[in-house]
């Protein structure tokens, strides 16, 4: 069997056991060696005490520390959680807005479309009223052309090539009805002045078997009267005729020519205004002339 012997420090609480119960009894401890060992055994177990404290107290704090530092950690993960779900928040919320407004430009889209469509189908319903009437009008001024060609010989080639340009420009797909219908009541008013008005000018004659420039004035859209004053040119020239159509003798009426010459004098102001006497060969009636 092995045998068993006491290590250092058990033999020191042994000592230091039989020192107390001496005590006890009375009898003074023996002094020596063992006495020394057990004040070294005190010193040394209060010093590794004092060291297990401190090692204690430094392993309390370290673990403060990490504590508070993990308390530290949790807290800002706490916040920086926080500040992530309020950033999802406000993000959901502007996704939202966003989604929203796209709900609004899409139905106005939507609107725009349909607007559009309706704009469409009105603006070709007004092209086809437009073309309706540009045609109506069209018509009119051809007509009128017409009747211009075929009354007086009045600078007929003016006042027709004025309906002529009028035409050509209806003609042109940017002009529009309003503007059509202007140049129509302006054309057409035009002519009513004509047919109302009395004036002089200068016009050209095949008389004679040469060209003959001789004064002459119209009488609304009665007729054409002309007389020369240094030659027999006299005429009187009515719908649907030339000027040559409406040459007359001068000795065969020397009262019109008279009449004639005084009304173109008047008419130039070289004659103070008063009655003067027309001689009109035919006039015309209502389904023909006499």
């Amino acid at each position: 069997m092995r045998r068993w012997i006491p290590s250092r420090r058990t033999r020191s609480v042994s000592v230091l056991t039989l020192l107390t119960i001496l005590t006890a009894m009375g009898v003074a401890p023996p002094l020596g060696a063992a006495d020394s060992d057990a004040r070294d055994t005190l010193r040394r177990t209060d010093a590794a005490e004092g060291e297990r404290a401190r090692e204690l107290a430094r392993l309390q704090e370290r673990l403060r520390r990490r504590s508070e530092e993990a308390l530290a950690r949790r807290k800002e993960q706490r916040e920086r959680l926080q500040t992530l779900e309020a950033e999802a928040r406000a993000s959901r919320r502007r996704n939202d807005t966003i989604l929203r407004e796209i709900e609004k430009r899409e139905e106005r889209i939507a609107e725009l479309g349909r607007t559009r469509e309706e704009a469409v189908v009105r603006s070709e319903d007004l092209v086809a009223r437009e073309s309706a009437v540009k045609e109506q009008l069209e018509r009119f001024l051809r007509e009128l052309r017409g009747r211009i060609e075929a009354g007086i010989p009045w600078k007929t080639a003016d006042r027709a090539a004025s309906v002529t340009d009028a035409i050509e420009a209806m003609a042109d797909p940017r002009t529009n009805g309003a503007s059509s219908l202007a140049s129509v009541g302006r054309l057409q008013k035009e002519q009513e002045a004509f047919g109302r008005l009395v004036e002089s000018s200068t016009l050209g004659v095949e008389a004679g078997g040469g060209h003959r420039a001789v004064p002459a004035f119209h009488i609304g859209l009665l007729g054409v009267i002309f007389a020369g004053e240094e030659g027999p040119v006299i005429g009187f020239a009515g719908r649907g005729d030339s000027l040559e159509d409406g040459l007359t003798s001068l000795s065969s009426r020397p009262e019109a020519a008279k009449g004639y010459l005084q009304t173109i004098d008047i008419l130039n102001r070289r004659r103070t205004p008063q009655l003067t006497d027309l001689y009109f060969p035919r006039l015309p009636i209502e389904g023909g002339e006499r």
